[in-house]
Formats: C-alpha cells, sequence, structure tokens
C-alpha cells in the first residue's frame, strides 16, 4: 500500500510537466516568468490591426523600439521595456491564454503577463525592397526553392526563413508559402498577378497562386 501511494506521489509532477511549453526559452529569447499585469511597468504597443499577435511579432515589435525585454499578456496584447525588476512571480499556469496568430504560443492571461528577455540578432530589414512579381515556375537564370508554409506568413516571417539559408531574395505565393533564392539577379519582371494578401498581415501581397512577389533580403543587427 506504501509503495502504491509513493509511486503516485512521484508520478504528479511528471504529468504536470506535460504542461509546460518547451519553446518558452530558445536561441533568441529568455522566458523570464509570469506576472501581474500590476507589476509589469512596460508600454504597450501595436504593431498593427491586420497582424496577428505571436511572440515573435512582440519580440520584433520592441527590439525595433531598441527595447530589450518585451511583454504579452490577453493572448493579443504586446508591451515593452528597457528594464524589468522581477518581483511577485507566479506559476505559468496563470499564462495560458493561446496567442492569437499561433495557438502553439501562450500569451499571458487576462491579468498576467509572460515576460521575456530578446537578444541582440541579425535580423532581416523590413519593410524589403520588392524586386518584382515572378512567375511562379521561375523566369529566366532566377529560382526560387520554396521553404516554408504557414498560415500565418508574413514577409517577416519569411525573411527569417531565408535569412537561415543564406538566401539573398525572398518569395511569397498562395498567401501562406515562403521561397527562397540564393542567386543574384538583375531581371524585373513584373505581373499584376501578385496581389494576394499574406495571412499573417493583410496589409502585405503575398504573390498569387501562379506568381512570386519577390523581394531582396538585407540585414541588419538588433
Amino acid at each position: 500500500m506504501w509503495a502504491h501511494k509513493l509511486l503516485l506521489l512521484a508520478l504528479i509532477p511528471i504529468f504536470g510537466s506535460f504542461e509546460a511549453d518547451a519553446a518558452l526559452t530558445r536561441p533568441d529569447w529568455n522566458y523570464i516568468g509570469c506576472f501581474r499585469n500590476t507589476a509589469v511597468d512596460f508600454a504597450k504597443v501595436q504593431p498593427s490591426s491586420a497582424v496577428k499577435m505571436t511572440r515573435e511579432v512582440c519580440r520584433s515589435e520592441c527590439i525595433r523600439r531598441g527595447k530589450t525585454f518585451f511583454g504579452l499578456s490577453g493572448g493579443a496584447e504586446c508591451s515593452c521595456s528597457d528594464l524589468f525588476q522581477k518581483k511577485d512571480e507566479k506559476d505559468a499556469w496563470f499564462c495560458k491564454l493561446r496567442c492569437e496568430g499561433d495557438s502553439s504560443q501562450t500569451c499571458g492571461g487576462p491579468d498576467f503577463t509572460d515576460v521575456f528577455q530578446a537578444y541582440n540578432l541579425l535580423v532581416p530589414k523590413m519593410p524589403a525592397q520588392r524586386i518584382g512579381c515572378f512567375p511562379k515556375d521561375g523566369y529566366g537564370s532566377f529560382r526560387l526553392t520554396q521553404r516554408a508554409k504557414n498560415r500565418f506568413m508574413t514577409h517577416e516571417y519569411c525573411a527569417n526563413v531565408c535569412l537561415q539559408t543564406k538566401s539573398k531574395y525572398f518569395g511569397l505565393s498562395d498567401t501562406d508559402t515562403c521561397s527562397c533564392a540564393r542567386s543574384n539577379t538583375t531581371e524585373v519582371y513584373e505581373s499584376t498577378d501578385c496581389g494576394w494578401r499574406c495571412r499573417g498581415n493583410y496589409a502585405e501581397d503575398c504573390g498569387a497562386d501562379s506568381s512570386v512577389a519577390v523581394f531582396k533580403l538585407e540585414e541588419m543587427y538588433v
């Protein structure tokens, strides 16, 4: 009987760990903790009404403002700060609302904020210089290789994907498909068929079903 009870007690923390978010800390940010909103004196920012909130979106907005810390609350609110004094920390259970733009991530709670520290990294310059609108099957010597699909696709997401492959151009098509090219091109081709909106940001164009909106990939440190 006692052995059976001890076994159950030993299993409790293991089962509880299944609720943890494995991506809370990663190379471009460090998770600080879950805090009451009243303990987080950050300035709220809103990238655009067309952008669905994710940790990546919030981090990008804060580092562009020169802020080291970023916070997410209510599933859709982003805030930034230069400094953060850790206090009144709560269990991550209070920060379990899913992000509007990525249901695999949590973005705080109704009265609680997930706080992260962003690291300085090489990032793509935004907005990117548009090269043109190309047929999906390629034009001349210019070829794009499909790299990713995302139901919340944006220019910045695709540029980051292509940055990892040391590409010089990124292209978007079908509202959710990202392609990359390493080779230089001096060719310019402009079709009128690149007006489909990106699923993650309706203010941006993401090509069409038969054509790719192509942009130059430039880098900057933040």
